[in-house]
């Protein structure tokens, strides 16, 4: 496992190659499986351009209950009447400067489940899935997205999203766009039940933006690091000027968690193209490696990654290499929201 920043992207230009021409056109198949994607990580990868164009959208299904059961976290939730801001003070008011809440930055995970929270969360756009169906007026769905009761982070339902293969399903959602200042915060819950452990360097989105004025689509997921046996978490882009890359996440430096499966995992990202910047979130905890800017980033060092005037994000899952093992992969998301500051995974 690399110990530095430098060796990790490093290891990401050499392992970069992990999907195709999948964000920035307007053409492409629409359908709930991705087209056999032979670009794989590694020395010698070869670029594919087979992969449907995520604009699109195909079949939907939004109202399946697979199993009566839900699972709660194993942690049990408690109130918080103490704000944490992003400097790590505390404040149980308001800001001095706004007159808003101060909004709990806590890495607490006692204090993110239990009950719905979207309502009165004062937020651009914020899901439970509670309803028992998917909110058209929110989402775009592609694939096979369906509610059920199976996992569920707060409440008794989330969005559970299946796919086949190197297949793909998502929500996108249109309606916070174009943002602010060309600048958001996303948060979600996520319950992966498998990563790809085959083939080497298997590569995944869970979010994905893009937009007008530059091509290319910045990520954010995950990938199979057969140097450390395990899937890290990663952000990146699959064109540009900057290229077909992925950063690989190093926090700790040389002792980087993998991806947590069959738990629910608190993620939260910045996409600040206002000032070319990206951040990332692991349970309330900002994973620096994860950070990009124009100038430091895991592409082509010769080429600046400027963030697309956003038009759209998706929140799904999306594998790119063919035959990979599992054959199959089950996500469910809850509480999705974004905003124009930091959210926390208490609110």
């Amino acid at each position: 496992m690399p110990s530095s920043r430098a060796t990790m992207l490093a290891m990401s230009l050499v392992a970069s190659a992990c999907g195709g021409d999948d964000g920035g056109n307007s053409t492409g198949s629409s359908t709930s499986s991705a087209t056999d994607a032979t670009q794989t990580t590694g020395p010698g990868a070869t670029a594919s351009t087979d992969v449907p164009d995520p604009t699109s959208t195909s079949t939907t299904t939004s109202t399946s209950t697979s199993s009566p059961t839900t699972t709660s976290p194993t942690t049990a939730p408690t109130t918080s009447t103490t704000a944490v801001d992003p400097t790590g003070t505390t404040d149980d008011s308001t800001s001095g400067t706004t007159g808003e809440p101060v909004r709990d930055y806590s890495n607490d995970r006692r204090k993110f489940f239990g009950d719905a929270r979207c309502d009165g969360a004062d937020v651009l756009l914020c899901d439970s899935f509670e309803d028992g169906a998917i909110d058209l007026g929110k989402w775009q769905v592609t694939g096979t997205v369906t509610i059920d009761s199976q996992h569920a982070a707060r409440g008794d339902s989330a969005a559970h999203v299946h796919t086949e293969g190197n297949g793909f399903s998502y929500l996108r959602e249109v309606v916070t766009f174009p943002a602010p200042d060309n600048t958001y915060y996303g948060r979600m819950f996520v319950w992966i039940d498998a990563v790809p452990i085959a083939p080497d360097w298997a590569h995944w989105t869970l979010v994905g933006a893009i937009g007008s004025g530059e091509p290319g689509e910045i990520r954010v997921g995950g990938q199979y690091n057969p140097f450390a046996g395990k899937n890290l978490f990663g952000v990146g882009t699959d064109g540009g000027p900057t290229g077909d890359w992925t950063n690989l996440d190093d926090d700790p430096p040389g002792q980087a968690k993998a991806v947590l499966v069959q738990d629910w995992v608190c993620l939260e990202w910045l996409h600040d193209g206002q000032n070319n910047e990206t951040k990332f979130w692991w349970d309330a905890d900002e994973h620096p490696s994860l950070a990009t800017t124009a100038k430091d980033h895991g592409g082509n060092q010769g080429a600046d990654y400027i963030m697309p005037q956003f038009e759209s994000m998706w929140v799904g899952w999306w594998l790119y290499q063919g035959g990979p093992n599992p054959d199959h992969y089950d996500i469910w998301i809850d509480e999705v929201a974004v905003d124009t500051t930091r959210i926390g995974c208490i609110l």
